[in-house]
Formats: C-alpha cells, sequence, structure tokens
C-alpha cells in the first residue's frame, strides 16, 4: 500500500534535500531476516521510483505479510501501486 502526503507551504519552502519514503514493515511480514529483505527490496525499486518525483515529494510504503511470500512479484506491485497512487492524488486536485 502506498501514502501520498500532500506538502504544505511551510514543507516546500524549507525543504531542498529531495523527495523521501517511509517504510512500514510489520512482524506480520515475517520474521527479522524476512523483514529486512522486503525493506532491501523496497527500498532499491522506491529509488528508481523517487527520481521521478518533485523535491518536496513524501511517500509511506506499507508492506503487508505477503510480501515476503512474493519476493519476485515485489518490485512490479510496488511500480503498479506507485503510479496507482500517484494518479488517485493528480486525480483529487481541484
Amino acid at each position: 500500500m502506498l501514502y501520498v502526503a500532500e506538502p504544505s507551504a511551510e514543507t516546500v519552502a524549507t525543504t531542498a534535500i529531495g523527495p523521501r519514503v517511509g517504510l512500514v514493515v510489520g512482524r506480520n511480514v515475517g520474521n527479522a531476516v524476512q523483514r529486512n529483505r522486503v525493506k532491501r527490496r523496497l527500498r532499491h525499486g522506491a529509488a528508481r521510483l523517487l527520481q521521478e518525483q518533485p523535491s518536496e515529494a513524501r511517500f509511506v510504503i506499507r508492506a503487508f505479510p505477503a510480501a515476503a511470500g512474493r519476493p519476485e512479484r515485489l518490485i512490479e506491485d510496488l511500480s503498479s501501486a506507485w503510479h496507482a497512487g500517484l494518479t488517485d492524488k493528480n486525480r483529487s486536485r481541484p
């Protein structure tokens, strides 16, 4: 699941470090080794997707338990959720 944060005017004015992403990988995903493996894969996939985003962009990625069971589909699922989340965010703007 992908959450996209809408930046405030204050955030835009004080932020020059680039887009950020946060990862939420709970214990229900698996043991520590599995969770860290999922986080590494998500970080790798998000790094490529973040290059296209403005510097004030903020994202939170939440991994569900199935993420550890389907590592070969993780990047594909992230990419489709990423583009769907951005489409929904742009659609909701006035």
